[in-house]
């Protein structure tokens, strides 16, 4: 069972045709351009009496896609849309044109996200962006908006468009797309930029060599001496669940021959999940954890965007470095937080712990983000790590298996 969450305006604006996230709608007339939220303002003629803050947005979408397009008023895009009414030879000419400027704005897409290599490479690269926003609309449409997922669906021809010019030519072509269809090539096109400044801030914020430090500092100070890297004991968690609500009823960790043996004889209601557990050493007791790489995917980095109501990508991934801990008990998680917290005096870090939230006690998850559960069990807090802040979550054996079995 999949728990419904709470649906952030914010989401909504963007999955669906309302608010300033979707700010094109065309007019029938020479591909004039009327944002949607303006109300009285009918034409191009009317830009003038807009509120300063409409039509400075305005101005500055048209000038970007004036520019990608390499034209300079819209009656020059005319002459990149292929009308099947003309000759042979005019269309001819039409995708010649439109192919030179389909290569310069790839070319420009690239450069602005930082994106090195080769042609070919950049074009795949781009259309890659195109695919993972498609995903993000399909989350949007199956993860939050349940009885409203239908006004979300994206036109066929829009979802095979990765091509930047497609898209904007598509805002622009009233002809043959009608005003939801323009709606979606601008959504995509709006989700694909976010989705590239994530992917140039990860680039310049070096992610992997920051994850890497962590793992580094863990090795050194945290887990038992003496214990090589990499060393850890295959376990399961075997659990037991209520046939309803899928909460687990029993949980017992398994060493690995009896996770083996148990998983011939496991019943419809319970679960067998395998985990590598290490260990680490506080006031003479020996303690197993459970430690993995939390590791969110562009999908959920835009959706935190979307959240936030923010289009800055150090919002998306200024929590992308994380960590979490399994423990058997309450008390072996407050352990390991004091262990943590000595380990970076040694380290010679200053020990401080923010953001910290605490449900492990069975109090409702209230941390403020739109659309978060408010029944999560766990503990969350972030490490000020040397330039970058990295989450940390500790969850017992049976608040972790409801977590991935109800929440996720």
């Amino acid at each position: 069972m999949v728990e419904t969450k709470e649906v952030p305006q914010s989401v909504i604006r963007t999955a669906l045709r309302q608010g300033e996230n979707s700010f094109w709608s065309l007019s029938e007339d020479s591909f004039a351009m009327t944002p949607v939220m303006t109300g009285p303002y009918k034409s191009l003629d009317l830009v003038g009496q807009m509120p300063g803050r409409e039509r400075t947005i305005y101005k500055s979408l048209r000038t970007e896609s004036f520019s990608i397009l390499g034209v300079s008023s819209r009656s020059e895009i005319a002459k990149l849309i292929d009308n099947p009414e003309d000759s042979n030879h005019k269309r001819a000419a039409v995708r010649k044109r439109k192919a030179k400027v389909s290569k310069s704005a790839y070319e420009r897409f690239a450069n602005q996200y930082g994106m090195d290599g080769a042609e070919g490479d950049t074009i795949s690269a781009i259309n890659r962006i195109g695919e993972e926003a498609n995903a993000v609309i399909s989350y949007l449409k199956n993860g939050f908006l349940g009885s409203q997922a239908t006004e979300a669906e994206t036109t066929n021809e829009i979802q095979h468009a990765n091509n930047p010019v497609d898209l904007i030519l598509t805002l622009f072509n009233h002809r043959k797309f009608n005003t939801q269809a323009r709606f979606e090539a601008e959504r995509k096109l709006w989700i694909m930029h976010m989705i590239a400044s994530i992917h140039m801030q990860e680039r310049a914020g070096h992610s992997s060599e920051k994850l890497r430090e962590f793992d580094e500092f863990l090795n050194q100070y945290v887990w038992r001496e003496g214990e090589k890297v990499g060393a850890s004991q295959k376990s399961y968690i075997w659990s037991k669940h209520d046939s309803s609500t899928y909460e687990s009823t029993q949980v017992e960790v398994l060493g690995e021959k009896e996770g083996i043996e148990k998983k011939r004889t496991l019943n419809h209601d319970e679960l067998l999940t395998p985990v590598m557990r290490r260990t680490f050493v506080h006031k003479g007791r020996e303690i197993p954890v459970y430690m993995t790489t939390r590791d969110k995917n562009i999908v959920q980095k835009v959706i935190k965007m979307l959240r936030k109501d923010s289009e800055n990508p150090e919002v998306a991934i200024e929590d992308d470095l994380g960590f979490m801990g399994v423990f058997d008990t309450v008390r072996d998680a407050d352990a390991f937080q004091e262990k943590l917290q000595e380990a970076m005096t040694d380290a010679k870090l200053h020990p401080a712990l923010r953001d910290i939230t605490d449900t492990l006690s069975g109090e409702a998850y209230t941390n403020g983000s739109d659309g978060s559960s408010t029944k999560v069990k766990m503990r969350k807090f972030f490490l000020n790590f040397p330039d970058k802040k990295i989450e940390i979550i500790l969850h017992t054996n049976k608040t972790f298996i409801d977590y991935y079995n109800q929440y996720r």
